[in-house]
């Protein structure tokens, strides 16, 4: 009952640490780094995924069956006056309490201490369903017979799913390995269920040798071989030849437990930095079945005009990480506090939301968004289609966007629900639809600057700089206070927001190096000049403009 608990809530529930855009990285800096540091590579793993803390996993996941096979900014091209309907009632797919309440009551059931397991099947699945929706928290949604049946058969296959993948994990660590720890592991199987894995093999083939596991020569009796170890962030060349390359005359096997921002984003030399640009916009394919969707969403948007990409960074785990609860309920931000007391691995526990907001660390709001929007001269009727997870607080915090944005789309809108069944809870896949559609929008805007903004932004200057408005947070959230205040007028505010943006319009620029402030450069995969036209020049260049 243990074992059955915990596979289910690693397996659908909202996946907190394993993010897109950290897989995306995590390949391009294996690739980058093996290839590094001129070693004859007997094994990179490429089934490893990372957490949002940096963590990955080494052990080799088991086969698994795949899921079936420029110009200036111009807001008024975005207005469409066509009034065909874009909005289809929305679906309440199944959350991460949903998924453990519902397993819960199920094993409650198939244990009945008075009747037994042996109830006709109608009668059990309704003292399922009676325990299930008689527990539920505040706005939750009731769950029918039939639909709990049905979603039974997505509990049975992601478990046994996850089962194969913890049996082996579990025959391959160490006994110095937690419960826990095997248990992430296991979690962690999935890079195939993405990413086209013989694309991204065979691009890489002349530069890095890759295996999908290591060779049956190094078992477990061979551990004591194997070196577990982060790399230094930022590291440049000289990191990884002189201190990595000599630790193999004493291991047989390096894994980086961690590879998010491993390698320095300037300082490197150019053979390497085009390595990185083909691991990046060449290697890294999504798989058949993500390709073939994110393009049905694409097509079905463009048959309506020109579309706006709003990556809305509102849904639970980031606000609880952050800290951010501006404009929530006192009940919300507690909810929020306890999540993030929940997680013994994230550090930052008290926050002072309101500093962190008028800093500009905090996403906007959807209400504040709405504001932005309208004053940078975005039109009722434009279509905006919304790339994110569930944001928090549902429909009603939604209200006022839509209001001001009635066109307000979503893949859970333009799909039916059958299309989207293969990849319900599992985050990454859906985040990877967001990325196709957010890649081909005519004009991407991100809330907040976080990976997957960044990934995005990186990709759109790839393909021709397509346009992309880098919201300067800080500024705004002090225009939308005295605003609210009524201390300037609408048209005040409206002329800030477009001032302070005008120069905030991704265009063709070089990063700029920042001695001992990685943190605060433009990253490699947001802006990587190497890979594009005006390389160069960027070469050439020491003291770079950057657009932010």
């Amino acid at each position: 009952m243990v074992i059955l608990l915990q596979a289910f809530k690693l397996l659908n529930v909202k996946e907190i640490g394993y993010k897109l855009t950290h897989q995306i990285k995590c390949l391009e800096l294996q690739a980058t780094e093996y290839s590094l540091h001129h070693i004859k590579v007997t094994s990179v793993e490429v089934a490893a995924n990372t957490s949002s803390h940096g963590s990955e996993s080494s052990i080799p996941c088991p086969t698994t069956t795949r899921q079936q096979e420029k110009q200036p900014l111009n807001i008024e091209e975005l207005s469409d006056s066509s009034e065909e309907g874009v909005r289809r009632a929305p679906r309440t797919n199944w959350k991460e309490e949903e998924n453990l309440r519902f397993v819960s009551a199920w094993l409650n059931n198939s244990v009945d201490s008075v009747d037994g397991n042996d109830k006709k099947s109608e009668y059990y699945w309704k003292d399922v369903a009676d325990e299930f929706n008689s527990n539920m928290p505040r706005n939750a949604h009731t769950r029918t017979v039939k639909q709990m049946k049905t979603h039974w058969d997505n509990v049975k296959r992601d478990i046994a799913k996850f089962c194969g993948a913890y049996a082996q994990v579990r025959n391959t660590c160490t006994s110095e390995y937690f419960e826990d720890m095997i248990m992430e592991k296991a979690h962690t199987c999935n890079f195939e269920d993405i990413f086209d894995v013989k694309h991204f093999i065979d691009t890489l083939r002349d530069e890095v040798h890759i295996v999908k596991q290591l060779p049956k020569r190094f078992g477990p009796e061979d551990s004591n071989n194997i070196l577990n170890m982060p790399p230094v962030s930022w590291s440049d060349e000289k990191y990884y030849l002189h201190q990595i390359l000599p630790l193999f005359s004493k291991y047989s096997v390096i894994h980086f437990n961690k590879t998010d921002a491993r390698l320095a984003n300037n300082g490197i030399s150019t053979q390497l930095q085009l390595l990185r640009c083909r691991v990046n916009f060449h290697a890294l394919k999504f798989t058949p079945q993500i390709e073939a969707l994110g393009n049905k969403l694409v097509q079905k948007l463009q048959a309506k005009g020109s579309f706006a990409a709003l990556h809305l960074r509102y849904e639970m785990d980031m606000l609880a990480f952050s800290g951010c609860n501006h404009g929530l309920s006192q009940e919300e931000a507690e909810e929020l506090k306890r999540m993030r007391y929940a997680y013994p691995w994230w550090r930052e526990k008290e926050i002072d939301s309101q500093a962190k907001r008028l800093q500009g660390l905090c996403p906007l709001t959807p209400e504040e968004t709405s504001f932005i929007l309208k004053a940078l001269g975005f039109q009722k009727d434009t279509l905006i289609y919304i790339a994110a997870g569930e944001i928090y607080g549902g429909e009603k915090r939604l209200e006022p966007l839509q209001a001001a944005f009635p066109k307000l789309v979503r893949k859970e809108t333009l799909l039916d629900l059958e299309a989207l069944r293969q990849f319900q809870n599992h985050s990454s896949q859906m985040a990877a639809l967001d990325f196709i559609v957010s890649t081909a929008s005519d004009i991407f805007i991100p809330t907040y600057d976080g990976n997957m903004a960044k990934l995005v932004e990186g990709h759109r200057r790839f393909l021709g700089f397509r346009r992309s408005v880098l919201l300067d947070r800080q500024k705004l959230v002090g225009f939308i206070d005295l605003y609210n205040n009524k201390t300037i007028s609408w048209n005040n505010f409206a002329s800030s927001v477009q001032e302070t943006h005008r120069n905030r319009v991704v265009q063709p620029s070089c990063r700029q190096k920042l001695e001992n402030k990685p943190k605060e450069e433009d990253y490699f995969y947001a802006n990587p000049h190497e890979c594009l036209a005006n390389s160069r020049f960027c070469s050439r260049t020491k003291d770079a403009i950057s657009v932010r």
